[in-house]
């Protein structure tokens, strides 16, 4: 947590702590998967931090190499599709807007 959302909102911090217990507790998927889950999100998410956290515990877990080039294999094809797919959809009418379509408050 950064230090600004301890100093200046603590009760988010300790909620935020609350939550981690919970979750540590519940624990309904293995440590292993667990991990492969977080490790999976926090690369999806560019947490480089996370990403090398989570690698190293799902090994703790018992992970293999194979199953963590495995995982980055999934998360990079999902990102791959999901970018494709919010290009598509997002560009799909490009003469509408680059030709004069699209307004925004931003554009002055």
């Amino acid at each position: 947590m950064s230090k600004t959302i301890e100093e200046f909102f603590p009760e988010f911090d300790k909620q935020t702590d609350e939550t981690n217990d919970l979750l540590n507790t519940a624990m309904i998927l293995d440590d292993k998967t667990t991990q492969l889950v977080m490790f999976a999100l926090s690369v999806r998410s560019r947490n480089e931090l996370g990403a090398k956290v989570h690698f190293k515990e799902a090994m703790k877990a018992g992970a293999t190499i194979k199953e963590l080039s495995y995982v980055l294999a999934l998360v990079e094809q999902e990102s791959l599709q999901a970018t494709d797919t919010w290009a598509e959809k997002t560009l799909r009418d490009w003469q509408d807007w680059a030709f004069g379509g699209i307004s925004c408050s931003c554009m002055r």
